[in-house]
């Protein structure tokens, strides 16, 4: 794998466990979120971290991702059809279906459709779930969708909502874990 692959790798995982930012700050409105945090993905023999930012308003995210000390940040810009990879300077680099970009770019894909309840802890709605579990306190441990292993840890009290600390999600050969640092969760609309 060449060394912008490795660095846009890097930078992609970053992104996605910070979370969803765009260049300026603006607060998260109702069906929206924030996550800040670390991610670690393996891929076969090859494994790579970062952190990241994810900003989801309705059905548009922006997650940025970087490695170590603030090097190899990437942007990446869609909806759940659409995805845009952006460099450092915000210049675009490739824009397509979101499997066809990551594949393209980062050598995999990711989700990203249905990641988007994933990350809230819950599964997609519009596809089949198949042997969820449950912890003692009737939360949804683990499931599977869309031919994914999803599991949930570390859960804590937002709002009266309990939110996933560390999301693992497998399937085949790649492994994704995301350490969620920060969460903003906006109230829904009444």
């Amino acid at each position: 794998m060449n060394v912008y692959k490795l660095l846009v790798l890097n930078t992609f995982f970053s992104v996605l466990l910070a979370g969803c930012v765009s260049r300026t700050s603006v607060p998260v409105t109702a069906g929206g979120f924030e996550l800040k945090g670390k991610l670690a993905i393996q891929q076969g023999g090859d494994r790579h971290s970062g952190n990241f930012l994810w900003r989801q308003q309705q059905e548009q995210f922006a997650i940025e991702v970087w490695g170590p000390l603030g090097q190899g940040r990437v942007h990446l810009r869609g909806d759940e059809n659409t995805l845009a990879l952006l460099d450092a300077r915000g210049d675009v680099v490739r824009q397509g279906p979101s499997e066809a970009v990551m594949r393209a770019e980062l050598g995999w894909h990711l989700p990203i459709a249905v990641m988007t309840a994933w990350v809230t802890g819950e599964p997609d709605p519009e596809i089949p779930v198949e042997a969820p579990s449950y912890d003692t306190e009737k939360r949804l441990e683990s499931f599977e969708q869309a031919g994914w292993k999803i599991e949930f840890a570390r859960f804590r009290d937002q709002g009266g909502r309990w939110l996933p600390g560390r999301i693992d999600v497998s399937r085949t050969d790649t492994r994704i874990r995301l350490i969620i640092a920060h969460w903003e969760m906006a109230e829904e609309p009444i």
